[in-house]
């Protein structure tokens, strides 16, 4: 599993672990935490770079900031 499929893991375990905040308050997430990073690709079309949205990652409460950031660092 490269770096990216294991990110993308991460986040929907963190999409299960935090459910109802994504059925209630977070709604306007968009569906999943998945929906706070972006993987821009290379010429063959890969993921190769990932870039966390600040101004939505910002507007979580900080334990979701701090877990989501966890994910990227230990992923990096």
């Amino acid at each position: 599993m490269n770096r990216m499929e294991n990110i993308r893991l991460k986040l929907a375990e963190l999409n299960h672990k935090y459910e109802a905040f994504l059925q209630g308050e977070g709604k306007w997430i968009g569906g999943g935490f998945e929906n706070v990073i972006t993987f821009r690709k290379n010429e063959e079309g890969k993921d190769e770079e990932l870039q966390l949205k600040t101004q939505i990652i910002n507007m979580l409460p900080k334990q979701l900031r701090n877990e989501i950031e966890e994910i990227v660092v230990r992923n990096a």
